[in-house]
């Protein structure tokens, strides 16, 4: 396992994540900094997001979900049963 040292923007807290061995360290890095950025933008334009917002994020991430699967599953959290909701 190889570790990386994580600021987190939204809190200022830092974490050390655990990231397996392998071809992919590189584009998890990439995803987590990404991950990041999108925490700073949202903290910018006033809409900062919860602990909660954060750690669902992360496990897309972690799973691997599709596009089409996240927006399904934060549509069904925010209880919004409409197809309208999802066409974009």
């Amino acid at each position: 396992m190889a570790f990386a040292y994580v600021k987190n923007v939204a809190d200022g807290t830092k974490a050390w994540y655990n990231w397996p061995m392998g071809k992919n360290i590189r584009k998890q890095a990439e995803r987590q900094q990404l991950l990041l950025e999108a925490i700073a933008l949202q903290e910018v334009e006033g809409n900062p997001l919860t602990k909660n917002d954060i750690e669902m994020f992360e496990m897309f991430e972690r799973e691997g979900w599709s596009k089409k699967r996240r927006r399904e599953y934060i549509v069904q959290q925010l209880g919004v049963n409409s197809k309208a909701s999802l066409a974009a």
